[in-house]
C-alpha cells in the first residue's frame, strides 16, 4: 500500500500551495510534520504566496512583534514569486497596522494586492496595478526631463522608483479618536464597503477624507507617487517601525480629542528620510505629561516644512533639527486665546520692547520662539517663508530678518505688524558704519490684509531698498512685490509703488463685495 509519503514532490507542492490559501500557517504547520515536508517547504516559493496576517493577540495587546516575523518569513520564502497579502484587524488595533505593513513595504515589486478585512467590512488593493501606472509615470517622466533646470531636479517631483524598485514614498496618516469608534460600530452593524478603484489616475492630493468606516489602503497620485493612507484613533509609537523610505509625510488631525506633540514629535523620529512634511493640527490645548520630555527630532533632508492649526507651535518647531530645510510655511496659527505652559526664561522670551498692538499675542510669542530655537538648533538656508494668518512680535520680526539672511520670498497675510516692522527693510548703517539691508537676496515680497501697517511707511521702506539695489552691484532686484487688501494702504500710494517697481507690482482695489486685482504701471 502506497502512503503519502511516496507522492512526488511536484505533487505535494501543488497540494501544499492550495492548503496554504485556506489556513494562515499552513506553511508552519506542514513544515512540522517531517523532515522531507520541512524540505519541500521551505525550497517551494509557492507555498508561501499568501501573507495572512491576523489580530494575534498576547493578554489583550496586539503581538506586533510575533506579526512581523510571520511576514518577514513569508516574505524571504516566497522571493522571487509574487505575493498576495491579508490583513484582518479590529479597529483598537488599527494603531499597530504600520509597524507590521512596514515589513512587507520592501517588496513592493512582488507585492500582488492587499485585502484588508475588519469584522464585515472588506477592501482589496490593485498593488501590482498602481505599481505598474508607478513606473509608466516613471518613465515617461524621465524621458521628458532633459530641460529641467537643476532647482527644479533637486526640489521638484521625486519618481516613485528608488534603484530600480518601487516604493512607496508618501504616507497620509488621518489622526481621529472617532476611527476606532465608527469601525467598532460598524462592526456591529454588519455595514458592507464596495471595493474601492484606488488606481484611478484622476485620484486628486486632497480627495475628501471621509473616515466613517475607514481601512488603510494604498493609492498613486497624478505624480505618480505611490501613497499610504492611513486613518488611526491616535499616532502609532515609533518603535516597532521598520525604515519606510517616506519621502513625504502628511499628518491630519481631525475630531475633538486634545493633540498630544509630544507622541507627534517621537512618531517624526521613524522617518528620517523624509523630504518633505506637512502637519494640519486642531487648534485645541494640548494634553501631556508635562514631565514627559519631548524628544529632539533629527531630518537630515528636509527641505520643506509646513504647520498648520496647532497651538503646539513652539514646542513643535524647538525641537527639529532640519539643515536643510529652505522652504517655511505657517498657515493659520493666530488665536487670540493665551497658549498655556509656555516655557519662560529663554533668550527672547522677555516682553516685546516695540509693545506693538496684536491680536494674537500668545499665538505671536509662541510662534516667534519656535522660530528662534529652531534657527538656533539648524541655521537652515531658509529661501522661502509664507505666513499666512499667522504673526509675530516684532522683536522677532527682527531676529527672523537678521538670521534667515538667504531669504528670497517673504510672503505674510492678515499680520498685525506696525511700521516697525516693513521699516526694518530699508538700508541702515551697519556696525562698520556702511549702509546695509537686511534680507539682502529677498526678490518677492506679498503683504496681504495687513491692516496695520501704512502705505506711506511701505512706499517710503521700498523706495529706500530699490535705490539701494539699484546702485548695488551685488544685491538683486526684487522681482515681484505685492501689497493687497492692506486698510492703510491708499490709492496714492499703489501708485507711488507702481512708479517704483512697474509690471512687478502687484496691488488691489476693493469694493464691498469683492476684491478685484489690478495690474498697475502697465
Amino acid at each position: 500500500m502506497s502512503s503519502i509519503g511516496d507522492l512526488p514532490a511536484e505533487l505535494l507542492i501543488d497540494i501544499f500551495e492550495k492548503f496554504s490559501w485556506t489556513a494562515p500557517l499552513a506553511p508552519l504547520t506542514l513544515s512540522f510534520v517531517c523532515h522531507m515536508w520541512h524540505d519541500i517547504v521551505y525550497t517551494s516559493p509557492r507555498v508561501w504566496q499568501l501573507i495572512s496576517l491576523q489580530d494575534i493577540r498576547d493578554r489583550n495587546v496586539v503581538a506586533v512583534g510575533k506579526l512581523q516575523r510571520q511576514a518577514s518569513i513569508w516574505l524571504a520564502n516566497s522571493s522571487p514569486l509574487p505575493f498576495d497579502v491579508t490583513v484582518d484587524f479590529q479597529a483598537h488595533s488599527q494603531e499597530q497596522f504600520l509597524a507590521i505593513i512596514s515589513i512587507l513595504i520592501g517588496g513592493l515589486d512582488r507585492w500582488t494586492s492587499c485585502t484588508f478585512v475588519r469584522g464585515k467590512q472588506k477592501e482589496m488593493v490593485d498593488i501590482s496595478g498602481i505599481v505598474l501606472a508607478a513606473r509608466a509615470h516613471s518613465d515617461y517622466t524621465d524621458s521628458d526631463s532633459s530641460g529641467e533646470d537643476s532647482e527644479s531636479e533637486e526640489q521638484g517631483e521625486r519618481s516613485t522608483l528608488h534603484a530600480g524598485k518601487a516604493v512607496v514614498d508618501h504616507l497620509e496618516v488621518i489622526v481621529d479618536e472617532a476611527v476606532g469608534l465608527r469601525s467598532q460600530s460598524d462592526d456591529e452593524d454588519g455595514l458592507d464597503l464596495e471595493d474601492s478603484d484606488d488606481n484611478d489616475d484622476d485620484d486628486d492630493d486632497d480627495d475628501d477624507m471621509d473616515l466613517e468606516g475607514k481601512l488603510p489602503t494604498f493609492r498613486r497620485l497624478r505624480t505618480g507617487s505611490i501613497v499610504l493612507n492611513y486613518p488611526v484613533p491616535n499616532l502609532p509609537l515609533p518603535s516597532q517601525i521598520n525604515p519606510m523610505g517616506i519621502t513625504v509625510l502628511t499628518i491630519t488631525e481631525m475630531g475633538l480629542g486634545p493633540p498630544n506633540p509630544i507622541r507627534l514629535l517621537r512618531f517624526l523620529t521613524a522617518f528620517p528620510e523624509i523630504e518633505t512634511l506637512t502637519f494640519d493640527g486642531h487648534a485645541l490645548e494640548p494634553d501631556y505629561d508635562e514631565d514627559d520630555v519631548p524628544p529632539v527630532v533629527t531630518l537630515p533632508k528636509l527641505y520643506e516644512l509646513t504647520i498648520g492649526n496647532t497651538c503646539s507651535i513652539r514646542m513643535i518647531l524647538s525641537h527639529l533639527v532640519v539643515p536643510g530645510l529652505t522652504r517655511l510655511y505657517l498657515q493659520h496659527l493666530n488665536t487670540d486665546a493665551v497658549i498655556p505652559n509656555q516655557p519662560t526664561g529663554e533668550d527672547g522670551d522677555s516682553e516685546d520692547e516695540a509693545h506693538d498692538y496684536s491680536q494674537s499675542p500668545s499665538s505671536d510669542h509662541a510662534t516667534g520662539m519656535g522660530l528662534r530655537m529652531l534657527q538656533r538648533r539648524s541655521n537652515p538656508p531658509l529661501r522661502v517663508l509664507d505666513m499666512d494668518y499667522s504673526d509675530l512680535r516684532t522683536k522677532d520680526f527682527l531676529f527672523c530678518f537678521d538670521n534667515f539672511s538667504l531669504l528670497r520670498e517673504f510672503r505674510i497675510v492678515a499680520s498685525d505688524m506696525s511700521d516697525r516692522v516693513i521699516e526694518m527693510l530699508a538700508p541702515y548703517d551697519g556696525p562698520s558704519g556702511r549702509r546695509e539691508i537686511r534680507l539682502p537676496y529677498l526678490k518677492e515680497l506679498e503683504l496681504y490684509h495687513c491692516q496695520r501697517v501704512t502705505g506711506s511707511a511701505i512706499v517710503s521702506t521700498l523706495r529706500e531698498r530699490a535705490s539701494f539695489v539699484d546702485r548695488s552691484p551685488i544685491h538683486p532686484q526684487m522681482d515681484h512685490v505685492s501689497v493687497v487688501g492692506c486698510a492703510e494702504v491708499l490709492p496714492e500710494h499703489n501708485l507711488a509703488l507702481a512708479a517704483i517697481f512697474g509690471l512687478r507690482f502687484h496691488s488691489s482695489s476693493t469694493s464691498s463685495n469683492s476684491v478685484t486685482y489690478v495690474l498697475l504701471g502697465s
